[in-house]
């Protein structure tokens, strides 16, 4: 199943059972306006510009609400959810964090005030990235996140990615990699520039899948080498006919699946002959707005 945040269409649910042929099997109508959306189990978070909606898909055909969690009025642009604890990325208010353990009764237990471009949680660190920032947040103490450390790096940083004790960041000219086995002290290990904005990245194995634009706004997905950390080289790119700045990797076969914001979802084969990267043309489409998207078992980005 894949779970998207379709901004004012609220919550769609696809089954991709068949890459060929995706089809909508549920949707759910939310208040304001779908941002983001994370899946445990049969349970769907989704960041509602205005609101935390939780539901219930145990039935994918008819999603039902468990409860929910108001803002007062701050823009809520992402959620991400571990041991019952949801983290949520509020506008005006940085990380906010919250029990949802009884959804019809979500608690408040703390927050840290530092603005937001996009995070990325692991079980006690938050990392985050803002202007030319990654900082790294402590919420072992959920009441009384502190910071662990942070890097200043060059130009603006627009999303982050993390596998084990390494750290990819997308900026302004590219790829970041960053070494936080401590982190207290974030160590830059690795650069990979390329030929445009880097917006939002997703590692798989030895591969790093970077959605960019160029200066004429012209949008692809760059794939990179970082088997060696300190030289990650791009392998290929791939033009795609809409903005890429959402989209996702679901590790299935050759199987790259690339989402609009716009009204279409791509699904785009990838190949690997003689060491260099094939794209072929995209396979299937879903008409749909994708804000925001989740697989069944993966980290959505």
């Amino acid at each position: 199943m894949v779970y998207v945040a379709s901004g004012y269409e609220g919550l769609k649910i696809f089954d991709v059972s068949n890459p060929a042929a995706p089809t909508i099997v549920g949707s759910y109508v939310t208040p304001s306006g779908a941002a983001g959306v994370y899946v445990v189990g049969q349970v769907v978070y989704v960041a509602d510009i205005f609101e935390l909606v939780v539901l219930d898909v145990t039935t994918p055909s008819a999603p039902t609400l468990l409860g929910n969690y108001s803002t007062a009025g701050a823009t809520l642009e992402d959620v991400h959810v571990i041991n019952n604890t949801a983290y949520l990325n509020v506008l005006a208010e940085g990380l906010v964090i919250l029990d949802v353990t009884t959804p019809s009764s979500i608690t408040r237990l703390g927050s840290y005030g530092l603005p937001i471009t996009r995070f990325f949680l692991t079980a006690s660190l938050v990392y985050i990235v803002h202007t030319q920032e990654l900082c790294i947040v402590d919420v072992s103490n959920a009441s009384a996140p502190v910071l662990k450390g942070h890097l200043r790096v060059r130009d603006t940083t627009n999303d982050v990615f993390v596998v084990g004790t390494t750290a990819y960041v997308a900026n302004r000219k590219g790829l970041l990699v960053i070494n936080v086995t401590t982190p207290a002290f974030p160590t830059l290990v690795g650069e990979c520039d390329i030929p445009g904005t880097s917006l939002k990245v997703h590692v798989v194995g030895s591969a790093a899948y970077v959605a960019m634009h160029d200066k004429e706004y012209r949008e692809a997905v760059v794939v990179i080498d970082v088997s060696t950390p300190t030289v990650p080289v791009v392998l290929g790119t791939y033009p795609t006919p809409h903005r890429a700045v959402q989209f996702v990797l679901f590790a299935l076969g050759n199987f790259l699946y690339v989402f609009s914001p716009t009204l279409q979802v791509y699904w785009t084969i990838v190949t690997s002959v003689a060491g260099e990267l094939h794209f072929t043309r995209d396979v299937a489409h879903a008409c749909t707005r994708c804000v925001c998207c989740w697989f069944d078992g993966l980290p959505p980005r």
